[in-house]
């Protein structure tokens, strides 16, 4: 690709290679694609970087892809060239690439493809096979602990353990869900829905407890600033984890009490926004972006 700045600006070389604009000449820059590996069309939120690993934290990180013919690849770089860390394959399309694990070592790769869910380590050991025997197709996901939050279309489920625990049918179809921990005191977070009609639901259980309205269809959800987890569980579960007490999220000038959570949005329209939660109440916070751009489809913390 090409790049061009005008007379107002130049272009030059930051900090960590990226490229910022300043005052005064005109300069090109040109910048040349790499391929690193060729895969077959991927749906959204089905790539993902791995973090470093504590017993080697000066390698380069691991990428893990997975794409509509089902095929799951995780790959790194070694010495300049592509290194294939394992190959995998799931019985339907990838339509979803989520990590569990600690907050410091989220390197548990769950794939979702049609009603089956799977796991797999960072070195491609699989430990887990699930079949969720769901209705629907399995579109959004979000794992934690020992629970893990599906969308369809319309229907949200939440399996702890494998095992059925809450189910709620939404009023218009899910675009994504993520989970915030809005209950002081409780491990468990609550299930965030982000729905087609441009509406945020936050549930309890199988109930929605309140919602949000923003200004256009949720395409994308995710929990920026919430509970942290920080140990590894005793339990054995397939992702055990313990959450650590909550840092609070300063309100926006003028508003109320602090959150206990934070999320960011971005909508079908071309916005990219904040909202604030806590037990009661989910307030909106900035939002930037201008409803002529295309539609954020993912975000990532």
């Amino acid at each position: 690709c090409h790049c061009s700045a005008q007379e107002d600006a130049r272009w030059v070389r930051g900090a960590g290679s990226s490229c910022q604009a300043a005052q005064g000449v005109t300069m090109d820059l040109s910048l040349t694609r790499i391929d690193l590996i060729n895969i077959d069309t991927t749906n959204r939120k089905c790539l993902r970087v791995l973090p470093l690993g504590k017993k080697n934290p000066g390698k380069t990180q691991k990428v893990v892809v997975g794409d509509h013919t089902g095929a799951v690849q995780s790959f790194g770089m070694k010495k300049g060239d592509v290194a294939q860390v394992f190959k995998a394959s799931m019985d339907r399309g990838v339509s979803r690439i989520e990590l569990g694990g600690t907050l410091d070592e989220r390197d548990k790769i769950f794939v979702a493809g049609g009603q089956t869910i799977k796991a797999w380590s960072r070195k491609g050991r699989e430990f887990l096979k699930f079949n969720t025997n769901l209705s629907e197709d399995i579109t959004s996901m979000h794992v934690l602990n020992d629970d893990i939050y599906t969308g369809g279309e319309y229907i949200y489920n939440h399996f702890r353990s494998c095992k059925d625990a809450h189910f709620l049918m939404a009023n218009d179809r899910i675009n994504d869900l993520t989970a915030a921990f809005i209950t002081p005191g409780s491990p468990d977070p609550s299930a965030v829905l982000a729905c087609q009609d441009r509406t945020v639901r936050v549930l309890a259980g199988s109930d929605v407890v309140y919602d949000c309205a923003v200004d256009g269809p949720v395409l994308t959800i995710e929990s920026h600033s919430s509970a942290q987890v920080t140990t590894a569980s005793a339990m054995s579960h397939f992702n055990s984890l313990d959450a650590a007490p909550r840092v609070p999220v300063p309100p926006a000038a003028h508003q109320g009490k602090p959150a206990l959570a934070e999320l960011v949005y971005g909508t079908e329209n071309g916005l990219f926004g904040q909202l604030l939660l806590d037990e009661q109440t989910m307030r909106r916070g900035w939002a930037v972006g201008a409803r002529t751009l295309g539609g954020l489809a993912a975000s990532q913390q």
